[in-house]
């Protein structure tokens, strides 16, 4: 059997280039501030755990390798939880990027069942507003 040659894709036309506009003054600013606070969760995370992975190996031992990454427990779609430094885990990249598989169970072993059920509850429930500029300065003081 011959595979068959498709023909040239057509050229694209070239237009005249169109400028999209997000207001720099909201948008960059909120995406700022939300790139500035998940940084700050991430290095209190990462302190709280002593920069050492929190999985619970088989053997019943704490891992050695060191945290340097921040998981979110559940997931950060969820803002009631998104920057609660309770909702992170430091993971050592084995464990965070190889091990998904054993991710929640290893997550529980490590906090317990009734404190990954409360972050449960809490992430599903209903959101108010947020105050980010609140949540910035609460992470800064456990940061500090």
């Amino acid at each position: 059997m011959v595979a068959e040659m498709r023909p040239d894709p057509k050229p694209v036309k070239q237009g005249k280039k169109r400028k999209v506009y997000i207001s720099p003054v909201k948008a960059g600013n909120q995406v700022r501030l939300e790139h500035e606070i998940m940084n700050l969760w991430i290095q209190a995370v990462l302190q709280r755990d002593g920069y050492r992975c929190r999985v619970i190996l088989p053997d019943g031992t704490r891992c050695k390798g060191r945290a340097t990454q921040a998981h979110h427990i559940h997931r950060r779609s969820y803002r009631n939880t998104r920057w609660d430094v309770d909702n992170g885990l430091g993971l050592c990249s084995f464990h965070h990027l190889e091990d998904l598989g054993n991710l929640k169970e290893n997550t529980i072993t490590a906090i317990g069942l009734d404190e990954y059920e409360r972050l449960r509850a809490l992430a599903h429930g209903i959101i108010g507003p947020i105050d980010m500029e609140e949540i910035r300065e609460g992470l800064w003081e456990q940061v500090r």
